[in-house]
């Protein structure tokens, strides 16, 4: 996407709107707020942290919120630009400048909502959830139904991000019934979503291997990519690594390893620590 594509999808998904708050993760890159005040717009906007339970020693490096006022366009655009970069270096790769959010929350509620998010429930355990992070958010929009993701992002409008392909997605989040919502600090998920949900580190490994292969993924192509990791996953794959070499050979081979006679005898190497790259039949390369 060229740097005028960018400004005017940020531009025209901010019309109407006072601000724009910026989600922004420092364990991407510690120095961000050096590199934020040292282009225009800065000393304007206001910061607020999460109060992430990882960092609760070190809260410089908590994700924190940037409320930009719109006049401070110069800003939002920079970010974007930057979110765009780090979008196109790869899902392997970590990313910075998170989200675009838009909300009538003040700021310190929206800290609340987007700090309460990072905790969920699955059968009465507690896990922390890092819902935030784009090469997560895809899935969360395709796997939640709408009244799950009005719960986690209780209050909030609309939130952008950048696909891997440079695409700017604009998720509107619908609030059906919003008074008899549960905040986001009571947010729970079945077992088995939770489980789906664990599958995109994998997803996101496959998606980077393809790509050194030349067998780009494109983000249509999520849902049958993703079926093919759920797949080597439960072939009795559990490394990210394991799970993208599974997928890359039955793309090259058209028929899934798990079909192999000598599988079983694969896997308990694999569970050895034998990378699965180094056992299959036909070399990956």
């Amino acid at each position: 996407m060229w740097t005028d594509e960018v400004a005017s999808a940020v531009w025209t998904c901010a019309s109407g709107r006072s601000h724009c708050d910026v989600l922004v993760d420092p364990e991407a890159d510690a120095h961000v707020r050096e590199w934020l005040h040292e282009g225009p717009g800065a000393s304007a906007a206001v910061e607020a942290s999460l109060l992430d339970p990882l960092f609760a020693d070190a809260p410089e490096r908590a994700p924190f919120v940037l409320r930009v006022p719109k006049e401070e366009f110069p800003l939002l655009e920079r970010l974007a630009e930057r979110a765009c970069e780090e979008a196109l270096a790869g899902l392997d790769q970590p990313r910075c400048v998170c989200g675009f959010i838009f909300t009538r929350l003040p700021l310190m509620q929206l800290r609340t909502t987007l700090t309460q998010a990072l905790a969920i429930t699955v059968e009465q355990t507690r896990y922390y959830f890092r819902y935030f992070d784009p090469r997560v958010f895809h899935h969360l929009m395709r796997l939640l139904c709408p009244e799950q993701l009005a719960m986690l992002l209780h209050g909030i409008d609309r939130w952008s991000f950048f696909l891997w392909d440079g695409r700017f997605v604009v998720h509107d989040v619908r609030h059906p019934g919003s008074r008899g919502l549960m905040p986001s600090s009571r947010f729970r998920l079945p077992l088995r979503m939770w489980r789906l949900l664990a599958a995109v580190e994998h997803f996101n490994a496959t998606v980077a291997l393809l790509a050194r292969h030349r067998k780009p993924c494109a983000p249509p192509e999520t849902e049958r990519l993703f079926s093919d990791v759920c797949e080597a996953l439960g072939a009795g794959l559990a490394q990210p690594h394991d799970v993208a070499e599974f997928v890359l050979w039955k793309q090259k081979h058209a028929t899934t390893p798990s079909a192999l006679p000598e599988w079983p005898r694969l896997c308990e190497q694999v569970r050895a620590g034998v990378p699965l790259s180094e056992l299959l039949p036909v070399p990956t390369l």
